[in-house]
């Protein structure tokens, strides 16, 4: 679990999204805020996205208990990568209620290196705005 978690975050941090205005009006417009605050390291924007689940994999990433912010600093901080978002599409979007599936496909440079590539990705609303789940 911890794994998958370090793959889709090293994904995510590697390819994915910057930060817009504000999230939670559409799935797609709260992915893609969360995917540029990752390549922006904005911790505190991308736990802000995250459902309350999702949280809780930070610490335990970390192995500890300690703030999901933090624990997410220090993930990044121990996996720094230079990410450059050059597009973001939204491919497809279904909803279902409070819950979403955002089809995408993000394309920049990491470390110098052009890498585009189509994910998938749950969305939870959460009193009344969309979060991403990494469950």
């Amino acid at each position: 679990m911890v794994k998958r978690l370090l793959v889709v975050t090293a994904i995510l941090v590697l390819l994915v999204v910057p930060a817009l205005g504000c999230g939670g009006e559409s799935p797609s417009a709260a992915l893609e805020e969360f995917t540029y605050a990752q390549a922006d390291n904005d911790c505190e924007k991308i736990i802000n996205l995250l459902t309350e689940e999702s949280k809780g994999l930070f610490s335990m990433a970390t192995g500890t208990e300690m703030d999901p912010v933090e624990a997410c600093r220090q993930t990044l901080e121990a996996n720094p990568q230079e990410v450059e978002i050059t597009k973001f599409e939204t491919i497809e979007e279904n909803i279902d209620g409070d819950t979403a599936e955002v089809k995408f496909s993000i394309s920049g440079k990491v470390g110098g290196e052009e890498l585009t590539q189509e994910e998938t990705i749950t969305m939870i609303k959460e009193d009344g705005v969309w979060k991403v789940s990494l469950l």
